[in-house]
């Protein structure tokens, strides 16, 4: 039977909550679930009981480099006419698949749906997570250009299913940063894609804990990416027209992050003036990247 569905799951160091999102997919023969363990420590790699059409990629020191590879790597394995990203602490809604199931057989190239946010331990529901995407979802119901900017705007893989045919025609994959692998993905998919459409069931459910960044505050380098992905976004918005979507200034963004902090606010802003032409020749690349797709 063919793929309809490729789930791909970046994964690190949380086996049981992993275990937790893969059984919420449905196990059906024309579902392909790939796992790609991002070189978790001894005893916390993934343990998954066996199921139809997974497959489990495990990536040593020498080719480990963030949840941005371990995606890319899934891509590489992806057999499905769908593509669904989840992140290995999240996980899917009962009965999610039957909704998608009435889009299998549409010529949408991406399909976008809602979600909810709950604890991840206490799996109490909590706004943290997904207030952006409840309104933006919600206003795009009825409005185009709430709608183009929930497709160019909003940063994360997963709350959508796209095409896989048409993500290896543009050629469009993750950074593989540190930080925001997924940011650049996220707004190519939506920029080029030629139709697409949003519907508002809350089909994934995000999970708030010490996610991201805020564990790595200590770490310049893991700034270094913020910031430079804060670049990216400023050429890309004025490439598409829309630098008003993103107004805070790098004087706001450091009184907002190191007011309390300020010693580590001056190594940041140290490296990032020391960085800067790399930082502003990275980010010309993406309007050349978008240039490239003008018309295909």
């Amino acid at each position: 039977m063919n793929i309809n569905y490729s789930f791909i799951i970046p994964h690190k160091n949380c086996p049981d909550l992993l275990q937790r999102c893969v059984d919420s997919i449905p196990e059906r023969d024309d579902v392909q679930v790939v796992v790609v363990d991002d070189n978790s420590e001894e005893g916390k790699k993934p343990t998954l009981k066996e199921r139809k059409n997974l497959q489990v990629i495990l990536l040593d020191a020498s080719r480990s480099k963030g949840a941005g590879r371990a995606r890319n790597v899934g891509l590489e394995h992806a057999e499905g006419k769908w593509l669904l990203f989840a992140d290995c602490d999240d996980f899917y809604n009962k009965g999610f698949l039957h909704i998608l199931d009435q889009y299998r057989e549409s010529d949408l190239d991406v399909l976008y749906f809602n979600a909810e946010s709950v604890d991840t331990k206490t799996l109490k529901a909590t706004p943290i997570g997904t207030n952006k995407l409840n309104r933006l979802v919600k206003d795009s119901l009825d409005n185009e250009e709430v709608f183009f900017k929930l497709r160019c705007f909003y940063k994360t893989p997963w709350a959508k299913m796209t095409r896989r045919l048409f993500v290896e025609y543009q050629g469009i994959s993750f950074e593989e940063t540190i930080n925001g692998n997924d940011m650049m993905f996220s707004y190519y998919v939506g920029y080029l894609a030629k139709k697409c459409k949003v519907i508002p069931d809350k089909l994934y459910v995000y999970t708030t804990s010490n996610k991201g960044l805020t564990n790595q505050k200590s770490k310049i380098d893991a700034w270094m990416s913020r910031i430079d992905h804060n670049y990216k976004t400023r050429v890309y918005l004025g490439y598409i027209g829309h630098l008003e979507w993103k107004k805070i200034s790098f004087i706001r963004f450091y009184f907002n992050h190191f007011k309390k902090k300020p010693l580590l606010g001056i190594k940041v802003l140290y490296n990032h003036y020391r960085n800067l032409d790399k930082f502003k020749k990275d980010s010309g690349k993406y309007a050349e990247f978008l240039e490239s797709k003008r018309n295909k």
